[in-house]
């Protein structure tokens, strides 16, 4: 969508960019929580299981996993029929995200740090997919 986006102003009207952006960012946070919604359960269940001060490591690093899964997914087709592949890759990475959790606590300060400035970041984020989803509705009333 983006590399379309400057080319839609020179040939469309206001209304009708910010139209086709909100159906995109709406799409985008229906996939974004389909994918949350799994990984904050199993962080919910880790963090009743495990009551120790490397939960925030073990999070970043599912959430890391499965963002890079998700990425070679969508470079890659081919890896779709590949699924055993995946499995093991995301079991590979929850392991290495609960290891390097309970080893090295001296991450969690600086991760910290940055999940506070992503905080910023998505606040941003789902102000404008309130803004989509206020002008999809708009659209279709």
């Amino acid at each position: 969508m983006l590399w379309d986006f400057p080319s839609w102003l020179l040939r469309f009207n206001l209304s009708e960019v910010l139209g086709a952006s909100a159906y995109t960012l709406m799409f985008a946070l229906l996939e974004s929580v389909l994918i949350a919604i799994p990984l904050i359960l199993l962080a919910y269940i880790y963090v009743k299981i495990q009551d120790d001060d490397g939960v925030l490591l073990f999070i970043a690093g599912v959430f890391a996993t499965s963002l890079v899964i998700a990425l070679a997914l969508h470079l890659n087709d081919a890896l779709w029929a590949r699924k055993s592949l995946l499995a093991l890759t995301w079991i590979f990475g929850l392991a290495a995200s609960w290891f390097f959790a309970r080893i090295f606590h001296s991450f969690a300060d600086p991760l910290n740090s940055l999940l506070g400035r992503l905080a910023l970041l998505i606040s941003v984020y789902l102000i404008v997919d309130i803004f989509a989803i206020v002008i999809v509705i708009g659209r279709n009333l």
